[in-house]
């Protein structure tokens, strides 16, 4: 999250020496193996990372388990140092 994301995306854009892209609701830097996308804020602090979508086999026994062991959930992820690490398939 930042509170200007297009200048976020140009400055990484830059450091990576690659193109950024509107993608839907954010803005996006293709990777070799992923992406980088940059958000309004999302919260009072405005600033720094939110949120990892990572690739698994079975993402909702991986929510699932995590939901059973207590642990915290936003946005269809575990929450760790206020992170959202959203399993996805």
């Amino acid at each position: 999250q930042s509170r200007d994301p297009r200048a976020a995306a140009e400055r990484w854009s830059m450091l990576l020496d690659r193109p950024w892209s509107v993608e839907g609701a954010s803005l996006a830097i293709p990777l070799d193996q992923g992406e980088i996308r940059f958000v309004g804020p999302v919260d009072e602090d405005g600033t720094g990372v939110v949120g990892l979508d990572l690739r698994v086999m079975d993402a909702g026994g991986v929510v699932a388990r995590a939901a059973a062991d207590g642990l915290p959930l936003r946005d269809g992820g575990v929450v760790i140092c206020g992170t959202a690490i959203r399993p996805i398939d």
